[in-house]
């Protein structure tokens, strides 16, 4: 038997195409003679900051990236399934298993797309990811603190201020924690600080939200609740009381009411004696007294055991008990004698809602001041009111 070598190469050939179309496997060529694959999916996608969400699936074609405000741009690293098939990130052309020339990234939602069009040309999926970049950040996300004593934020922008940015800032419990109601990052600077500050006894864990747009970053002020020492604790300390540590819980120590808080004191002419606490943490306070007893016949003083004391000068000791009066004399003390000056002599009667004081038979007075309808003379002041 001859057989037709030709058609039997051909027939063998047309089988094979046609098995290939039956399984999925491509498309003919218009020259009959090729198939070329429509498998345009990936078998990989990969990001160099952040991580995918929902996590890689081929059959999955949208995506979404968190990053972190350092990072200013991204690369995407796409994988075909199929090796005949081409990728493009954002429209330029980039090797499978390759990663992308680096995307610059906005403060917010960026798109980016990464399409494959398999080997027949006319067959492309479109993979496509939403990374977000946050405008601010809150740092460190962790302070552990005592309490009563407080933690440096710092909070940093993405780009510096150009005029002056402020941030808002919020606690979850002010009651426990506090913060500033804000915080201004200088024109020129991308960072500034601020104090969280523990307010109250026992353990707390609270979160600080930093607030720049539509960006609210969070951090975590945790606060033991105990102290290690005395200081420590709220408050200062003073000689009537003092702050105290024990078992990791503040309090307070009075001083008993026999206890000398204040030294006994001679200045300027006056005495102060010592003073005691009250037994409840105060001091109680003593007012100077003035050593002068306005007595021209005695000679004054202050001693720190028995306070002011007095002594009589010399009897016939010269003595002016009045500028009204000349000749006296000092006699056991006491300024005694005299003869009136000349009615009409200047003096002074210590009267502030008087004038023109003069001298009368040995005393001194003045004519009261006129105040008008209404008004009254104020002896502190001498003023019409």
């Amino acid at each position: 038997m001859k057989f037709n070598r030709t058609k039997i190469i051909h027939g063998a050939l047309s089988l094979l195409v046609l098995l290939l179309v039956a399984c999925g496997g491509g498309t003919t060529s218009s020259s009959g003679g090729a198939t070329l694959s429509s498998n345009a999916a990936l078998s990989g996608l990969s990001l160099s900051a952040g991580a995918l969400t929902p996590a890689f699936n081929s059959a999955t074609l949208a995506y979404s990236d968190g990053v972190s405000i350092a990072d200013a741009s991204i690369s995407v690293t796409p994988t075909v399934a199929d090796a005949n098939a081409t990728v493009k990130v954002n429209n330029v052309a980039v090797a499978s298993g390759s990663a992308s020339s680096p995307i610059a990234l906005a403060v917010g939602s960026n798109s980016i797309s990464v399409v494959v069009t398999a080997q027949d040309g006319t067959t492309s999926k479109i993979y496509s990811i939403n990374v977000t970049r946050p405008g601010v950040a809150l740092t460190p996300a962790i302070s552990n603190i005592s309490a009563f004593s407080s933690a440096t934020l710092t909070v940093t922008l993405a780009a510096s201020s150009v005029s002056g940015t402020v941030v808002t800032l919020s606690s979850s419990n002010p009651a426990k924690v506090t913060v500033p109601t804000g915080v201004t990052v200088n024109t020129g600077l991308a960072q500034a600080t601020f104090s969280a500050t523990s307010v109250a006894s026992g353990a707390a864990n609270e979160t600080i939200t930093a607030t720049l747009g539509s960006d609210s970053p969070t951090a975590t002020v945790v606060v033991s609740g105990q102290c290690t020492v005395a200081s420590d604790c709220p408050g200062t300390d003073s000689m009537c009381q003092t702050r105290t540590c024990v078992a990791n819980v503040c309090g307070f120590s009075n001083a008993p009411s026999s206890f000398q808080c204040g030294a006994a004191m001679c200045a300027g002419g006056s005495y102060t004696a010592q003073a005691f606490c009250d037994g409840a943490g105060t001091c109680q306070s003593v007012s100077p007294v003035s050593c002068d007893d306005g007595n021209a016949c005695t000679t004054d003083s202050c001693s720190l055991l028995s306070g002011c004391s007095h002594s009589a000068v010399a009897d016939g000791a010269a003595c002016d008990n009045s500028a009204c009066m000349s000749g006296a004399v000092c006699l056991s003390g006491a300024c005694t004698g005299g003869s009136p000056v000349a009615d009409g002599t200047a003096c002074t009667d210590s009267n502030s809602c008087t004038t023109l004081d003069v001298c009368i038979s040995g005393g001194c007075a003045g004519t009261p001041v006129s105040c008008g309808s209404g008004l009254v003379c104020q002896p502190s002041s001498g003023q019409c009111l």
